[in-house]
């Protein structure tokens, strides 16, 4: 019996015929693949909104996501973190006459392209759908985790540190239960603000509920507005553990 030749581990996953297409929403496919033939999509995708599509879309793209050392929890949260980004950068690439041409989906028939009326009940064909914040099925799942320290990591937007924006997109404070990781992530964050801003106002907030004043003095140092300079001044001249020192605060 002739042996058979395993595809190498980093090969990209097959895809169909109809995936291609859909994802192409009825454009012809890649001439090197099918040269100077094109048809219309799937019986089954011709009734869908471009909503729809785009969900069909993002899901395929997320297939390609390695999910290697992260638990089953870990895993569904990962999904739905990079689902909720590939939604998210469709809707930001999609133009205003995109959205006006919701109701029809594109098609081949005899060469050329012909506008289908678009007959989905589902919610996503009126107007965009929010993916703003991760759904919460995926925070619970991440709750749940025994792999915390690698979904973290995992779902870091790609060669960037976290902000609030994306840490709060993910829930990232509703389901990180080490004390420690949670401080390492929030001085992450503070040190993308100041680094974006240099306005220690802007990111004091963070290494006060680290109680890290030492880090927060030496930030204040740096700033050499007139605000960065009446702030150090504050916290060098108050000791907060003091009832005198709090009720400053306070005011």
């Amino acid at each position: 019996a002739t042996a058979k030749t395993k595809a190498p581990a980093s090969a990209a996953p097959a895809r169909s015929r109809e995936f291609m297409l859909a994802m192409s929403q009825g454009s012809n496919l890649d001439e090197s693949t099918d040269p100077g033939k094109k048809k219309a999509l799937p019986t089954p995708l011709q009734s869908l909104s471009q909503g729809e599509i785009s969900c069909l879309w993002a899901i395929g793209e997320v297939l390609t996501t390695s999910f290697k050392n992260l638990d089953v929890s870990s895993q569904l949260c990962l999904f739905c973190v990079c689902l909720m980004r590939k939604l998210a950068d469709a809707q930001d690439s999609s133009s205003d006459d995109d959205v006006e041409q919701v109701q029809s989906m594109p098609s081949y028939q005899g060469g050329r392209p012909v506008l289908l009326p678009a007959s989905s009940s589902g919610n996503l064909v009126k107007g965009k759908v929010e993916v703003g914040v991760v759904a919460s099925a995926a925070i619970l799942s991440a709750l749940m985790s025994d792999s915390q320290p690698k979904l973290i990591d995992a779902c870091r937007p790609a060669d960037e540190k976290y902000d609030w924006a994306s840490a709060r997109a993910i829930g990232l404070p509703y389901w990180v239960r080490s004390d420690k990781a949670l401080a390492s992530v929030a001085e992450e964050i503070a040190q993308t603000i100041y680094k974006s801003t240099k306005n220690v106002m802007d990111c004091a907030l963070y290494y006060i509920a680290m109680r890290n004043m030492k880090k927060l003095r030496a930030i204040a140092a740096t700033d050499r507005s007139l605000s960065g300079k009446k702030f150090l001044k504050f916290i060098m001249d108050h000791d907060f553990s003091s009832d005198r020192g709090r009720k400053a605060a306070e005011k």
